[in-house]
């Protein structure tokens, strides 16, 4: 079983009470050309010199099939259907291949694993729901870094990722126990499994996605199964990690740490346009036992997280030496401290107008005008601002903050740029669209 050190538990909050997100994804135009098709039922896996249409009895059998045939940049159309596990595993190339759903959301999959460097795959999901979804795992298992996997719109129980080079957007990950899921532990991990630094997490992203009610409670859960004793967190990561980036996830319903992040050498993270909820245990984000360089960017969050510390725990064995920078944030509960031990740079924060403490420069005292109210269950935690706002519109740090907020629209629109995850377009009276939001819940 993967294992983790074992966290001290520094308190506890009543569970979060959540509800089922209404399914929404906003598809993406993706080709409906292909130098090579699968299809269900397969055929001779003939691939054509030049993207065409689908062509009876020459579509691949599964994705490996068509990996082995394909050539560098070539796009693969999957139709619509369901498949069994798909693995790729053999026949990388010199440059990306391309995976892509006729219809996202519309080609099912009981797993997905990547064992390959230069893989695209968008539109992909796994089927089945709650407990019975399948997961998303890489695993380099060289000494060879990769360099340029994308997964985009995968929808699944949890992800297991071990290798550099990796970007996950639009997914989500959740809805299932992990005291059902023994040796998963956490919804979503970079992990270090394999020979050496190329296996180490590095140069890793999650995008746009969420990681959600995954249950089981806090640590020493699980009692009398096979996965007692775990410290089960929304996303972990471990032994390592550089370069790290978390820009526009939604987190929430986690019975432990959102983010918990431990072992090995740490250096240059950027954690932005988030929404963090709360958690029935343990800290906001856990990022400390381990040797830290570089910088910990944490900035334009929305932040519903009282437990611990407001920002990071990084006063593990060893504690974490780095100076974090904390801008333009937005807490909507009081907080007790933001970081447990040093100092911090930025500011230019929202804090509740009452309790609690603020921390860095310019703090605001405030409560933001939200579009739909508060973040909450009720409204898929919605971030937005109303137009009419005057607590965080314009009152960001405009030394540090995030050049687009967690739906893509570039900062600053007003005199400044706004606090939290989301900015208000100044320029008229009317709020700026968001131009996606996945978080889709099966």
């Amino acid at each position: 079983m993967r294992r983790k050190p074992a966290l001290p538990v520094l308190t506890n909050l009543s569970k979060l009470s959540l509800l089922m997100l209404l399914i929404v994804i906003v598809p993406t135009a993706l080709a409906q050309t292909g130098n090579l098709w699968i299809d269900t039922s397969g055929g001779s896996c003939t691939r054509q010199s030049s993207a065409g249409a689908y062509v009876d009895g020459q579509a691949c059998s599964s994705m490996q099939a068509a990996q082995t045939v394909a050539q560098a940049g070539d796009t693969i159309i999957i139709k619509n259907g369901t498949y069994g596990t798909q693995s790729l595993s053999s026949g990388a190339k010199s440059s990306a291949v391309n995976f892509v759903a006729e219809t996202p959301g519309q080609v099912l999959v009981n797993g997905l694993n990547i064992y390959i460097d230069k893989v695209h795959v968008s539109g992909v999901i796994a089927s089945g729901t709650g407990e019975s979804r399948g997961s998303l795992e890489m695993q380099n298992g060289t000494s060879t870094a990769w360099t340029d996997i994308v997964v985009d719109g995968f929808r699944g129980k949890s992800a297991f990722l071990a290798g550099t080079g990796i970007t996950i957007r639009n997914s989500e990950f959740g809805n299932a126990s992990a005291c059902n899921n023994p040796g998963t532990e956490d919804a979503f991990r970079f992990w270090s499994w394999g020979p050496g630094s190329a296996n180490s997490p590095s140069n890793d992203a999650l995008i746009d996605s969420s990681v959600h009610d995954w249950s089981g409670g806090s640590d020493g859960v699980c009692t009398g199964t096979s996965a007692a004793g775990i410290h089960p967190d929304g996303l972990q990561v471990y032994s390592g990690g550089s370069n790290i980036t978390l820009d526009g996830n939604k987190f929430y319903g986690n019975p432990s740490s959102n983010i918990q992040v431990g072992g090995g050498s740490l250096s240059n993270w950027t954690i932005q346009n988030n929404y963090f909820g709360q958690v029935q245990c343990c800290n906001n984000i856990s990022y400390g036992q381990a040797t830290c360089s570089g910088t910990l960017v944490f900035r334009n969050n929305v932040i519903a997280n009282g437990a611990a510390y407001g920002v990071v725990n990084n006063g593990g064995t060893p504690a974490c030496n780095v100076t974090p920078d904390v801008s333009s944030n937005i807490w909507t509960v009081p907080i007790t401290a933001c970081v447990a031990t040093g100092s911090m740079s930025g500011g230019n924060n929202i804090f509740v107008p009452s309790g609690g403490t603020t921390c860095a420069s310019n703090a605001k005292r405030c409560s933001p005008a939200w579009l739909n109210g508060a973040p909450s269950a009720g409204n898929n935690y919605d971030i937005r601002l109303a137009s009419t706002d005057t607590c965080a519109k314009d009152a960001g740090n405009p030394s540090s903050y995030a050049a687009t907020d967690m739906f893509a629209t570039l900062r600053p629109k007003g005199s400044a740029p706004d606090a939290g995850a989301f900015e208000v377009n100044s320029g008229n009276g009317n709020v700026e669209s968001p131009s996606s939001l996945k978080t889709a819940v099966r």
